[in-house]
């Protein structure tokens, strides 16, 4: 009874790693940039102005930074008419708008109008700062103290533990912001949010602690972090994703997983077509356009595709979790826009 059941087991294990085995020479995972849509569905296409947000006190030009840093993020995704920061400094120029009017809304509003934008950007710089903390920590290191002779007369050394002191430094930073974002038109706030990004490290030693970044490069970096995530909140911006493709049952099936892998997706997509017209009863090719249509943002046509596959082959849950994380994709992009 007991060998019977080793070897039931045996043979359940060994059917598990092969199909394991056939699954993954039959397809392969792959990276995919793709575009997400914004936190929130505000309409794109319409100018947009970002004055300078309010400064804290330890740190008199982060709000400047802030706003530079914000639009430079905003830039490439060309989802804005972004006004350019000369002309909008030559126009609070001649009203005499002062820095602190910037984070008074009507003031704000008013600046808004002045420039014709639809949007205008606002906010404030809660908390930006590097600080250090000095101290000193005892380090255990050995030395030879003299030499002994083993049991078989062999010269070995002796040691000693001892302790030195080091010194340690502990870099901490901080950038934290809140932004709002108005309809000039009707002054109404209709997006806001904050963000914060802190950094902490501790080194040990002359060497650890030159490695660590300078006040001024860990505060560009917690920066941009700040404001990398501000952007996504308002504006669509590139993700990096994974998705299966199949190599399936012909030769130009396979040759466009190698073209994809490659990142040439448009002569993937002309060799997965070809597979289609040899073995139309294949789900690989239509499995495998339905994620070149995701990476091409097209989620109707993947959403499409990925269902051909499934009516192929109904209980491949692949082909299921494709076409929910589809639609999904779909509903976020279909979202009733702010304006």
């Amino acid at each position: 009874m007991f060998f019977k059941l080793r070897e039931k087991t045996f043979e359940l294990v060994l059917r598990l790693m092969m199909l394991i085995i056939l699954t993954g020479c039959g397809s392969t995972r792959i990276i995919i940039s793709r575009i997400e849509p914004p936190k929130y569905p505000i309409k794109g296409g319409k100018i947009l102005a970002v004055v300078d947000f309010k400064s804290p006190p330890e740190a008199p030009d982060a709000g400047e930074r802030i706003a530079s840093s914000f639009v430079s993020k905003l830039a490439p995704t060309k989802y804005y008419q972004l006004m350019e920061r000369s002309r909008m400094d030559a126009i609070f120029m001649e009203h005499k708008f002062s820095q602190t009017d910037y984070v008074d809304e009507s003031k704000a509003i008013e600046m808004g109008k002045m420039l014709n934008a639809h949007y205008l950007i606002t906010g404030e710089v809660t908390g930006c700062s590097v600080e250090d903390q000095k101290m000193t920590e005892q380090k255990a290191e050995t030395r030879i103290t003299g030499y002994y002779h083993d049991y078989q007369g062999n010269l070995v050394p002796r040691f000693e533990t001892f302790y030195v002191d080091v010194p340690v430094l502990v870099r901490s930073g901080t950038v934290a912001a809140a932004f709002r974002m108005i309809n000039v038109e009707t002054s109404e706030v209709i997006v806001g949010d904050r963000y914060q990004a802190s950094f902490q490290k501790k080194a040990f030693g002359s060497g650890e602690i030159a490695a660590l970044p300078s006040a001024d490069d860990l505060l560009n970096r917690l920066m941009d972090e700040v404001t990398t995530n501000l952007a996504k909140i308002i504006a669509p911006h590139k993700v990096t994703d994974s998705r299966r493709l199949e190599k399936g049952k012909t030769p130009p099936c396979k040759n466009g997983v190698n073209l994809a892998r490659n990142g040439l997706w448009d002569e993937a997509a002309s060799s997965w077509e070809r597979a289609i017209a040899l073995r139309p009863d294949d789900p690989a090719p239509y499995n495998n356009l339905g994620v070149f249509s995701e990476v091409q943002g097209d989620y109707d046509r993947a959403i499409d595709y990925y269902e051909k596959a499934l009516r192929i082959k109904p209980d491949n849950e692949i082909y299921m979790c494709s076409i929910n994380e589809a639609r999904r994709l779909k509903r976020l992009f279909s979202r009733k826009m702010l304006d």
